[in-house]
C-alpha cells in the first residue's frame, strides 16, 4: 500500500486478520505499493465517486484502487467477503 494514512493502514489491518483469521497465513502490511494484496488511492479515479472502488482479480495479484479511505475501506470488504 502506497500510502501510510491512518483510515489506509486501519483497512489494511482489518483484511490482514480477516486473511489471517480464514488461513492462518501472516499477512504482511507494506507501504509501498507492491504485493499480493495492493490497497491503492487514486485521486484521478472520479467515476468512483466517494464511496466506490475499483477491484481487479489476476492469478497474481489482487488490487484495489479508490479515490478516499472509505472507498477503499469497503473494496477491502469485498476482498473479505
Amino acid at each position: 500500500m502506497p500510502s501510510s494514512d491512518a483510515e489506509d493502514l486501519f483497512a489494511a489491518g482489518l483484511l490482514a486478520a480477516e486473511l489471517r483469521a480464514a488461513g492462518g497465513s501472516e499477512p504482511t502490511i507494506a507501504t509501498g505499493g507492491s504485493g499480493t494484496i495492493v490497497l491503492d488511492r487514486d485521486p484521478k479515479l472520479t467515476e468512483a465517486g466517494e464511496q466506490g472502488y475499483r477491484l481487479e482479480v489476476r492469478s497474481s495479484a489482487v488490487r484495489v484502487t479508490a479515490r478516499t479511505a472509505t472507498g477503499l475501506f469497503y473494496g477491502v470488504r469485498r476482498c473479505a467477503s
